[in-house]
């Protein structure tokens, strides 16, 4: 069994809820099943919102960082103002995107993220 963060998750993939105080049936350590967080934990596809080819660019860096680490699938990069980052081809929006992807990370200024989220939600899956 592995822990994390308070959480407990056996081989299974199961996740048990630490036991608190509260009357809340997730907080009373009913197991749950993983399997709707399958997407999120083993994406297939991701999409990056707000990269750009500057050094100090936190989306360039989580672009790389995810291309070093062997991700075998499709990495969608979404900025309207290059053609190009790490070698990746860039699409003007998340509409643009064929195929929803599994897990969009939004990478842009915070006065931009709600927007960055809104258009993630549209593009939905």
């Amino acid at each position: 069994m592995i822990g994390v963060a308070g959480l407990k998750l056996n081989d299974a993939s199961t996740i048990y809820l630490p036991k608190t105080k509260y009357n809340s049936p997730l907080r009373l350590g009913i197991q749950m099943s993983t399997y709707r967080l399958d997407r999120l934990l083993s994406p297939r596809s991701l999409a990056v919102v707000g990269a750009s080819p500057h050094e100090s660019s936190v989306g360039r860096h989580v672009i790389a960082n995810i291309l070093s680490g062997g991700f075998v699938g499709p990495v969608r990069v979404v900025n309207p103002d290059h053609a190009e980052i790490e070698g990746l081809a860039t699409l003007k929006s998340m509409e643009a995107i064929a195929e929803a992807p599994d897990v969009v990370i939004i990478a842009v200024p915070p006065a931009a993220v709600p927007e960055a989220i809104a258009e993630a939600g549209r593009r939905g899956g």
